[in-house]
C-alpha cells in the first residue's frame, strides 16, 4: 500500500525538516509527505529505526549468518497508532497477533490465558485471575479489588506523582500478588520496578492494554528482524514519497532565530525549512548547539536531561536441542521474565503440540544443530548478571526450574545486549520533566519521552512523530478555515 501524496497545498507549512529517524521521526515524516509538505530527514546513523534495529550473528561451525534483533519488541492490540504506521508502511504482513498469552508460574505451571467469550470489557479477563499461576485466593481477590479501583483511576497530577507500589500497599494488594502478579504485568510493560514507577503509567497501560477492549491486550510480534522493517524498508517508502533521506548525517547545531526559515547544520552542509521536528532520544538533546537560544530547546535539553534512564537487556542464546515450541512465554516470578523462540509464527496445530509437550507426550522435530531463544530482563539497572562469569549458569538454572527439558539441554553460547538507556525511567519525577511537543508555533518535538500519556514504547514513540505532524498541518489557514483539521493520531480501542 503507498501513501496517497496530496498536493502542497500548505501556503504556511511548505517544508519540515525531521532531526531523527527512528519510530517518532519516521511517523512525523510520513504524515507530513502525506499532507503535501516537503521533509528532509536527518539520521546521524547509517540506518534507520533508533532503538528497533538488529545486527548480525555468524554461527561458528555453519558460517551461516543470523540477523537477530537487539531486543524483543511487542506491540499490543490498543497500539492503534502503531498498527496505522504499519498499514503506512504496507508491513501488515511482517506482525502476527497473539491472541493468547502463555504465563508459566514460578514452578513451571503453564497457562494459557485468553479473553472469556462473550463477556465484554472488563469482564472478558474473568479468567485471568482464575487461572493466573502462582497466586492463592486471598491474592486473587486483592488483586480483582485493586484492578476495578485502578480502572477507574484519573491520570492526573496527584496520581502521577504517586509510586505505583505505594498505592498498590495501601489498597490492600498482598506480598505475593505484587510480586507474582503487578510485577509481571508492570516491569514488562513499563521498563521499571513498582517501587519506581508511577502510578498513572501503571494505569495508563492497565486501563487502555487491558481493561477497555476485548483485544487490546493481544501481542503484536514483528516476524521480520526489526532492522530490515523500521530500516531498511523504512527508508525504501521514505524515499519512495520523495522524502529527502540523509544517513550519516548528525546534526551539530540549529538555529531557528529567522522567522522566515529554520537552519540545520550538519557536517559541512546546512538545511533550512519552514519548520522543523526534533526526533532524537532525550539524551542527545545537550549535544546540540542552539546558539544564543537560552528560552527554548536549550531549556527543554536542560530539563530533560535529568530524566532517568532504565535498562533493558537482551539475552540471545543458542542451545543443542529445542526445549520450548510456544511463540512466547511470560514468566512469572523469575529472573528470565520473558521468552521468544527464533521463528515464533504461529502455526496450525502448533499450540496443541506445544500443550502436549508440556505434560510430557513426545513430539519428534527434525534435528538442528542449534536452536535460537531470546530472554528478556527488564528493569535491569541495578542487576549485574550481565557482567558475570556465571550468567549462562543462572540462566540455566532460573529456567530448568520452569522447563523440565532445559535441564537436559546444553547452553552452546549466548550474547548479551543490555542497553542502559533503552527507555526513560516513568518515574513519578518524570512527568515534571517531559515536554509538549511545540517548543515555538514551526518547531515541534517528538519520541515517546516527550508528554505523550504513555511510557517508552513504539506506540508512544508514533503518536508523538504523528502529534507534531498534526500541529504543524494546523498551522495552515486554509486548512482551519475550509476543511477539516487534521486528525492523525488515533484513539485507544474502546474510546
Amino acid at each position: 500500500m503507498r501513501l496517497p501524496l496530496a498536493p502542497a497545498t500548505n501556503p504556511t507549512i511548505r517544508s519540515t525538516i525531521v532531526v531523527g529517524g527512528g519510530l517518532a521521526g519516521i511517523s512525523a515524516a510520513l504524515a507530513l509527505v502525506k499532507h503535501g509538505v516537503h521533509v528532509t530527514v536527518l539520521e546521524g546513523r547509517s540506518r534507520l529505526g533508533g532503538r528497533t534495529g538488529s545486527f548480525t550473528v555468524e554461527h561458528p561451525q555453519s558460517g551461516e549468518q543470523e540477523c537477530i534483533d537487539y531486543c524483543q519488541h511487542v506491540g499490543m492490540g490498543c497500539c492503534t497508532n502503531l498498527k496505522q504506521l504499519i498499514g503506512w508502511l504496507d508491513q501488515e504482513d511482517a506482525w502476527q497477533t497473539h491472541r493468547q498469552l502463555h504465563f508459566f508460574g514460578p514452578s513451571g505451571v503453564y497457562r494459557q490465558l485468553k479473553a472469556w467469550p462473550l463477556l465484554p470489557a472488563p469482564l472478558h479477563l474473568s479468567g485471568w485471575l482464575l487461572k493466573w499461576p502462582g497466586l492463592s485466593l486471598r491474592d486473587r481477590l486483592s488483586v480483582a479489588r485493586g484492578l476495578l479501583a485502578i480502572s477507574d483511576l484519573p491520570l492526573n497530577t496527584a496520581t502521577h506523582a504517586q509510586t505505583a507500589l505505594a498505592w498498590l500497599e495501601r489498597h490492600g494488594q498482598t506480598t505475593r500478588a505484587i510480586k507474582h502478579f503487578w510485577s509481571t504485568i508492570v516491569v514488562s510493560a513499563l521498563g521499571e520496578e513498582l517501587s519506581r514507577a508511577s502510578l498513572a503509567a501503571v494505569a495508563k497501560v492497565l486501563q487502555d492494554g487491558f481493561l477497555r477492549h476485548r483485544d487490546a491486550f493481544h501481542l503484536l510480534v514483528p516476524t521480520r528482524p526489526l532492522g530490515e522493517l523500521f530500516g531498511t524498508l523504512a527508508a525504501e517508502q521514505l524515499r519512495a514519497h520523495q522524502v529527502d533521506l540523509r544517513l550519516n548525517s548528525p546534526v551539530s547545531s540549529i538555529d531557528y532565530s529567522s522567522n522566515a526559515e529554520i537552519r540545520v547544520t550538519s557536517g559541512q552542509q546546512s538545511f533550512t525549512a519552514d519548520s522543523l521536528v526534533l526526533a532524537i532520544p532525550w539524551h542527545q538533546l545537550g549535544k546540540i548547539d542552539y546558539g544564543n537560544d537560552t528560552a527554548g530547546l536549550a531549556q527543554v535539553a536542560k530539563s530533560c536531561g535529568q530524566l532517568q534512564s532504565s535498562a533493558i537487556t537482551g539475552i540471545h542464546t543458542w542451545w543443542d536441542r529445542r526445549w520450548f515450541e510456544l511463540p512466547h512465554a511470560a514468566i512469572v516470578g523469575r529472573l528470565c521474565q520473558w521468552v521468544f523462540p527464533k521463528g515464533n509464527l504461529i502455526q496450525t496445530g502448533a499450540i496443541v503440540e506445544a500443550a502436549k509437550a508440556l505434560q510430557g507426550v513426545p513430539s519428534p522435530k527434525p534435528a538442528r544443530a542449534e536452536h535460537y531463544y531470546q530472554i528478556v530482563i527488564s528493569a535491569t539497572a541495578s542487576w549485574r548478571g550481565g557482567q558475570t562469569d556465571d550468567l549462562a549458569e543462572q540462566i540455566h538454572g532460573d529456567l530448568g526450574e520452569v522447563f523440565p527439558a532445559v535441564r537436559d539441554a546444553r547452553l552452546l553460547r549466548y550474547q548479551v545486549v543490555s542497553d542502559p538507556q533503552s527507555v526513560f525511567s516513568i518515574s513519578p519525577e518524570s512527568y515534571a520533566w517531559r515536554p509538549e511537543p511545540h517548543v515555538t508555533p514551526r518547531l515541534m518535538l517528538a519520541g515517546d519521552w516527550t508528554a505523550t500519556g504513555w511510557p517508552a514504547t513504539m506506540e508512544g514513540a508514533v503518536i508523538s512523530g504523528f502529534r507534531a505532524a498534526e500541529k504543524l498541518l494546523r498551522l495552515n489557514p486554509s486548512q482551519l478555515n475550509h476543511s477539516p483539521t487534521p486528525s492523525i493520531v488515533r484513539p485507544p480501542l474502546g474510546l
